[in-house]
């Protein structure tokens, strides 16, 4: 009979836990990675914000440098809906001169269901621990205490695990675009870079030669007031070594 009522029970919460889940193309989730060179790297950012707020879309987060050329380059991470994908998708390619577009689907169905099997298993084996405590069998204070703790333990791993279901699922409702921008090669722009790093190393150089004639000038200095100072003991060095040490056969 108990047997009987553990089965109920565990078939009851595996019915409990797949009642909520979508249909399977609903648990797909959909990502767009591209790649566009732009102008301006300031102002395909403004558009790209414009169109978002069309779209309902946000960007989770974002990031941009600049190089030693001056040219602007970042990334974007956005969330968008499922239905808005494929339309935002268009409308950012057409901000710039796409080099790279690649798509993915992530099956999020088969992680779920690997959720709701552990789910049913830690309630078949708390359901054991319930019943160790309730057969009326008498049981020493540190089993007891062995037996609560892991019954605790379980509830928490369900917890955890309905919590992980969840945010499957609700991340499984949205899309994301991972979008690349950097700004094209522009002539006029690198030849006055170029002139003003020009200017820069010439003036880098001649600080470097300024600080090396300094240095040889110190070092001159400090040997033409040190030097007489030394020389008697140099000399009284030399006259000794000639003196007590024998000379080679």
């Amino acid at each position: 009979m108990r047997f009987v009522l553990t089965i109920a029970l565990i078939t009851s919460a595996c019915l409990g836990l797949c009642a909520d889940v979508p249909s399977a193309d609903a648990l797909i989730k959909r990502t767009a990675s591209l790649t566009l060179k732009v102008e301006k790297f300031s102002q395909t950012q403004s558009q790209l914000e414009a169109l978002l707020g069309k779209a309902s879309a946000e960007i989770k987060s974002a990031e941009s440098f600049r190089t030693e050329k001056g040219r602007r380059h970042g990334w974007f991470i956005i969330s968008v809906p499922k239905e808005n994908l494929e339309s935002l998708v268009a409308e950012i390619r057409a901000l710039g001169k796409p080099t790279a577009e690649v798509w993915n689907k992530q099956l999020r169905g088969n992680e779920i269901a690997a959720i709701d099997a552990r789910v049913a298993r830690l309630i078949q084996h708390e359901q054991r621990m319930q019943g160790m405590l309730s057969n009326g069998r008498k049981l020493r204070a540190n089993d007891m205490l062995f037996i609560h703790d892991r019954v605790f333990r379980t509830a928490t791993d369900e917890d955890r695990l309905k919590l992980e279901k969840e945010a499957l699922i609700s991340d499984s409702m949205t899309s994301a675009i991972m979008l690349t921008a950097f700004e094209r090669y522009l002539a006029s722009e690198t030849k006055t870079q170029q002139q003003g790093r020009l200017e820069t190393f010439k003036m880098e150089s001649q600080a470097t030669a300024l600080d090396a004639g300094k240095w040889f000038a110190l070092t001159g200095l400090k040997v033409l007031l040190y030097l007489p100072a030394w020389l008697p003991l140099v000399l009284l060095g030399r006259w000794a070594w000639k003196k007590y040490l024998p000379a080679a056969p």
